[in-house]
């Protein structure tokens, strides 16, 4: 079986990683949108554990209601659409308080994968992760393209559910690094107000 670590990376890499950022926002008057100022703080995490590991998280407590996030570079006051998690090219943003929030969310479900791995409080996740440990149970699949063309089925799915269980000490070395990480940027940047991400 193969072991992995979900590699965190300091500073910007431009390929298929989402990048973060502390940063704070200043409206622009001419067009009531956010000018965004990034701090030099910066992280990148590929888009596929982003999908696998984090975006269950990021959903959950995305702010449809947040002014930064309503009034973002696309916004028209007439849009009946509201606010959501954007994929690609686009900042989401958190403030520091429901960062943390979700960072305590994080924290107690890798608790939960470390001391009480059946609790069905971490069925949804699972759900979440469960591609990501289907292609890495499944030998025959070399590369990303037959994993995507074979819609991330394993050819026995047994196998993945055992791979998840063997191997989620990854998802819960990623989960504690990346909490830390997210905090240590907090800590160091008081007088930013958001976190900003943004996808490939």
């Amino acid at each position: 079986m193969r072991t992995f670590e979900i590699e965190i990376i300091e500073g910007h890499d431009p390929s298929s990683y989402f990048w973060f950022h502390p940063a704070v926002l200043k409206k622009n008057k001419e067009d009531d949108v956010f000018d965004v100022k990034l701090y030099a703080d910066e992280i990148s995490i590929e888009e596929d554990d982003i999908l696998h590991f984090l975006y269950y998280f990021f959903k959950k407590y995305f702010d449809t209601d947040l002014e930064y996030n309503v009034k973002r570079d696309y916004y028209d006051i007439s849009r009946a659409v509201p606010a959501e998690f954007e994929w690609y090219l686009e900042y989401n943003f958190y403030t520091y308080e429901a960062m943390e929030r979700m960072l305590n969310e994080i924290d107690t479900y890798a608790y939960l994968f470390e001391n009480d791995y059946d609790n069905p409080l971490t069925d949804e996740l699972k759900k979440s992760m469960a591609p990501h440990f289907n292609y890495i149970s499944d030998d025959e699949v070399i590369n990303l393209e037959e994993y995507i063309q074979k819609g991330y089925v394993p050819k026995e799915p047994d196998r993945a559910e055992k791979c998840m269980r063997e191997n989620i000490g990854c998802a819960i070395d990623f989960y504690k690094r990346f909490t830390a990480r997210i905090r240590k940027m907090m800590n160091d940047n008081p007088d930013a107000c958001v976190i900003a991400i943004m996808g490939p």
